[in-house]
Formats: structure tokens, sequence, C-alpha cells
């Protein structure tokens, strides 16, 4: 399921056990038109906390989800966003969710237990972010600390912080499972500051107040 104007991409399958999974695309870097449409869409889920391909990934779960069998969701970047938003509004029918290097919801705005809970559980909510990743420092990710699991970078990409946010800079055990590390090993050797310190002067300072006010002044964006 795809859409050229917004930018979503999701698709869904089933394994052999009816299962099904959902999975979110992040921004795509691949063409000017789908990053133009994905960049928009970065902008409004960090200014409002929402976006247009929320509501087509919701529709797309409400299509296709299970109710007999389990509904799992994976998502990086924006990706992990929409997954994050998906599981907050029906985390009763998701056995789990698993998001890479994403650009979380505002933790902050998460004010009933309920909603809280889910990204409290380790067997609801994993999220993995890789050494030398900046995108999963914005928005205030304190209340998801628990279950952030540190990945260490396989240093392919040690110098492109681009590079670092995307999943090829993940390193991989023989099995094929992440290579996970304490944070300050994670992040060690990178010049930019690690997840709590980049989110907080992220969120407090004043030019997220301003870029909102011309993001919404400026309606041929929405």
């Amino acid at each position: 399921n795809s859409d050229e104007k917004t930018g979503f991409n999701g698709i869904c399958f089933k394994d052999s056990n009816g299962n099904i999974g959902f999975s979110f695309r992040g921004t795509d870097l691949k063409t000017f038109s789908s990053l133009k449409s994905d960049l928009l869409e970065d902008i409004r889920a960090f200014l409002t906390d929402n976006n247009q391909q929320v509501a087509q990934a919701q529709s797309l779960f409400n299509t296709y989800h299970s109710n007999t069998s389990q509904n799992f969701l994976y998502g990086h970047s924006l990706g992990g966003f929409i997954t994050e938003k998906i599981l907050l509004q029906n985390h009763s029918r998701i056995a789990n969710a698993f998001v890479i290097n994403p650009l979380h919801i505002d933790s902050t705005s998460l004010t009933s237990p309920s909603e809280i809970a889910p990204f409290k559980s380790a067997q609801k909510f994993s999220c993995f972010v890789i050494g030398g990743d900046y995108v999963s420092s914005i928005n205030k990710p304190n209340r998801f600390s628990g279950n952030i699991h540190y990945v260490k970078n396989n240093g392919n990409y040690i110098n492109n912080i681009v590079a670092n946010h995307l999943i090829e800079a993940a390193e991989f055990d023989e099995n094929g499972n992440f290579v996970t590390l304490p944070q300050q090993e994670a992040f060690k050797g990178y010049d930019f500051p690690p997840l709590e310190v980049a989110s907080e002067f992220i969120n407090e300072h004043p030019i997220k107040k301003f870029l909102k006010k011309i993001f919404f002044a400026n309606e041929f964006l929405l």
C-alpha cells in the first residue's frame, strides 16, 4: 500500500500460523519527489506529533489485522513514528512492536497509565538505536528508556551522520541478531550528543516553537 502524494508506504504479510505483520517505511531517499513528500510528513510528525501517513497506516491496519491470531508492527525512522502511533491507538490488538532508529512520538504527551503501559512492556514494545543515530534523540523518548536497546555501529559509516541512521550501519552477529552495547559505549567516538542530551536540547530550544508557527502559517505546505 503506497501513496505518492503523502509518501506513505506500508506492507502487511501473513505467516504460516496466520499471524500478521505490518511494516512501515521510513523517509525515502531514492527520488526527489518521494523525499519531498516524506520530509513534509517528518516535519508534521515533529511539530504536531501526527501526520497523514499515520491515518493511512491505521486504515491499512483496520483492513488486514487479525482478530484470531497475533499482529506485529515494524518500522524504521518515520516508519518507527508510525509504528508507535499505531501501537498507541491499537495496543490491545497488537502482540509486539519493533522500531529501529525511530522518530519517536512525544512521550511527554502520554498522560494516562493505559497510554504509557504498552511502551513500558518489553513484551509489547522494543526500540533499537544504532550508535551514531540522531533521529531517535528527538521528542523526548524518556518514558520508553527501559525498552531502548543500543546497537553497535559496524563502523562503515562512522564519519557520515546521515548514513549512521540507516539500518545498514548496524552490527549483526553470526545468527543475524543485533550486537547490543551499553548506551555510552554505543555512542563512543561520535561528536554529537547522545539520546538524552540531544533530546533535551532539541525539545527545549525556541526554534521548535518558531518552526511550528511558520509551518502552520504556510498552508501550502499542508
